[in-house]
């Protein structure tokens, strides 16, 4: 009988630690995000969102320097999100856990779809980490630029316009598709 109530207790007690242990959070977090694309080449393309709560309702704002981008389609069941992007037919799906988004952004076109890596940290508000050195460049201006696809097969021709100021570059790239 003592024996059968020390397993009782065992059981009960190790239910409770158990349950105790901390489970991984895959709650969507309301703030700034530091997201990023993967290249082929290694490279990443990064930006940050804001993650906003309106009433129980989800959003985020991708930031472009002064610009915001509301993006509303989210969908979000246990560790799994979906984000469709509002611009150029394009979407993220991946998992979410402890503030961490793993997954795949892609583009649909019209005979394939391309895909990036895509991965995002939650309470992160820097895009590109500051140099403490002053630059002895200064980039401000109109530039002619070629974007040429990783297999080669494919150039864009665009115009970049960023403005400096000291170690921080804003900027755009102008095309014809926009």
């Amino acid at each position: 009988m003592k024996t059968s109530i020390k397993y009782l207790l065992f059981s009960v007690f190790a239910a409770i630690i158990l349950n105790s242990c901390d489970k991984p959070s895959n709650k969507l977090q309301v703030g700034t995000w530091r997201g990023a694309l993967a290249t082929e080449s290694g490279a990443e393309i990064p930006f940050n969102f804001d993650v906003v709560d309106s009433a129980g309702k989800y959003y985020i704002e991708i930031i472009n320097s002064s610009e915001r981008l509301k993006v509303d389609e989210i969908t979000h069941l246990d560790d799994s999100i979906h984000i469709k992007l509002p611009l150029f037919d394009s979407e993220i799906n991946g998992t979410l856990v402890d503030g961490k988004i793993n997954g795949t952004w892609t583009k649909h076109l019209a005979n394939k779809d391309a895909q990036m890596t895509f991965y995002a940290q939650s309470d992160v508000s820097w895009r590109i980490k500051e140099r403490a050195e002053k630059p002895n460049v200064d980039v401000s201006g109109r530039w002619e630029t070629t974007f040429i696809s990783a297999d080669k097969t494919d150039t864009t021709k665009a115009v970049g316009e960023f403005v400096q100021n000291q170690s921080k570059v804003t900027g755009t790239f102008l095309t014809t598709t926009g």
